[in-house]
């Protein structure tokens, strides 16, 4: 029997794209539960780094270490995906989150002051989720089509959002039955199962560069990452239309419910934003059905004009029914605007450089993400005393956006959506965005490395669809609220 009949005789009958699509569908579940258990533990102990703090220099310092990891982590952690492969990456964040939430445990039985404690799991935790968010994001084209890649990216807001939604009704069911070390230990759980659900998968092996055994340093390897984006025409442009939307929804996270609490309470705060994620669900379920927009570039700039309205609409009256359809609207269209975001780096980034393009592309939304929280808790807490808390002082300001209890938060959310329409503009005048979609397409999973992937990966692999990605090619994602 030759070598490659031996081969062909060890391979399993599950081997071709839709053995690749369950290990797909497997993997976002098992990282779905490690981002919600993450969510849960801020729930849990309701911690508020704005009440806690009355120090303007504490509550700077708590701030960034409780967000800055992830942000500035996020490039490095994508180079470690690259240099050690996707599994390994998922397999060590995991068991951090694992070793940190038991370290939680440990301090809640021995009963010490808990604040600090807690902001260091929760900084622990925003240091893993760089490299658990670069592994996963960058494994998605290994495992999905070409074809298919919009709907496996039409989900990815409610990755994070679910937690912010359904994570106060999960945990105040939870804390009517167990204690809150209970509730920890249940998160524990949900890691474990993601853990063994990894070391189940087989997750394809993207070969090296070329020139990766020159290189010595990650910092050289991001850098290189970056000379590999300015290469690719029109991908800049799309990370830098992504920050800005990222800053603005920062901004909407922090204004938007001080806006509709001012005036309708804690009931039109709950209906406005369960509209919003509701949004967020149906569109998210649209696009994996319709596997549209087809074309992104399209996509994109069509997302951030209908959100750009939609927040204007919603912040230019005091009425929950009104701002309940923009929320609808406004955050149905972040879905699109992501989706398409993660599906032109899938596409057009070469496999080798996947982890860390999807790792700039985090910073490029944790970063402005944390300078529009920065605005909404100095220019709207500012705007407070100037326009009035009770009423409207100006008219000229009454006569835009009413005259209601937290119209300044109001005046902050059309800033934000005048700012966002600007960046639509400026962007669409940018010829390579508008045409993207024509750059040749360097689809991960037509460059494995059959040898290194493993019994499942190594077949029924897919035919390139662009040049090799060796080949440089010629030039052609809550702020606390105060309350």
């Amino acid at each position: 029997m030759s070598t490659a009949d031996a081969e062909t005789s060890t391979r399993r009958p599950d081997t071709g794209p839709p053995a690749r699509i369950r290990t797909f569908v497997l993997l976002w579940c098992s990282q779905w539960l490690v981002v919600f258990a993450a969510a849960l533990t801020v729930l849990v102990f309701r911690l508020d780094i704005f009440a806690e703090f009355d120090s303007l220099a504490a509550l700077i310092f708590a701030f960034l270490i409780l967000f800055a990891p992830f942000a500035f982590l996020s490039p490095l952690a994508g180079a470690l995906v690259d240099r050690y492969g996707h599994r390994r990456v998922l397999l060590a964040s995991s068991i951090g989150y694992l070793i940190n939430l038991g370290a939680l445990v440990v301090v809640l039985l021995l009963d010490v002051p808990l604040l600090w404690p807690l902001i260091a799991v929760l900084a622990i935790d925003a240091i893993l989720k760089a490299p658990q968010l670069a592994a996963l994001e960058s494994a998605v084209p290994l495992l999905v089509p070409r074809q298919h890649l919009i709907r496996a990216n039409a989900p990815r807001m409610l990755l994070t959002v679910t937690g912010v939604v359904l994570g106060p009704l999960v945990v105040a069911l939870a804390l009517t039955v167990v204690a809150p070390v209970g509730v920890i230990l249940l998160e524990c759980a949900a890691v474990v199962v993601a853990i063994l659900v990894v070391l189940t998968l087989d997750i394809p092996v993207v070969p090296k560069d070329a020139d990766a055994a020159a290189r010595r340093s990650i910092g050289a390897e991001v850098l290189s990452t970056w000379s590999h984006l300015r290469s690719r025409p029109g991908l800049l442009p799309v990370l830098g239309f992504l920050a800005g939307v990222s800053c603005v929804i920062a901004i909407l996270e922090g204004a938007g419910p001080e806006n509709v609490f001012s005036f309708a309470g804690e009931g039109g705060t709950v209906i406005v934003f369960a509209s919003g994620w509701v949004g967020m669900l149906i569109t998210s379920i649209i696009m994996i059905v319709t596997g549209r927009p087809r074309r992104l570039a399209r996509g994109l700039l069509s997302a951030g004009l209908v959100f750009a309205v939609a927040l204007l609409v919603a912040a230019a009256r005091p009425n929950v029914a009104v701002m309940a359809v923009a929320a609808f609207i406004a955050l149905g269209s972040t879905a699109v605007f992501i989706a398409c975001v993660q599906t032109v780096l899938h596409s057009k980034v070469a496999s080798q450089h996947l982890g860390r393009a999807m790792g700039f592309k985090n910073l490029m939304v944790a970063g402005p993400h944390m300078i529009g929280s920065t605005i909404v808790v100095t220019v709207g807490a500012g705007l407070v005393t100037v326009v009035g808390r009770d009423e409207v002082r100006s008219p000229g300001v009454s006569a835009l956006v009413g005259d209601a209890p937290g119209r300044s938060w109001a005046l902050v959310m059309m800033g934000g959506a005048v700012f966002v329409a600007v960046v639509v503009a400026l962007v669409s005048r940018s010829v390579h965005l508008r045409r993207v979609d024509d750059l040749p397409d360097v689809t991960p999973g037509a460059q494995l490395d059959p040898a290194s992937a493993g019994p499942s990966a190594s077949v029924d692999l897919p035919a390139a669809a662009g040049p090799p990605a060796s080949v440089d090619l010629p030039a052609a994602a809550p702020t606390p609220a105060r309350r």
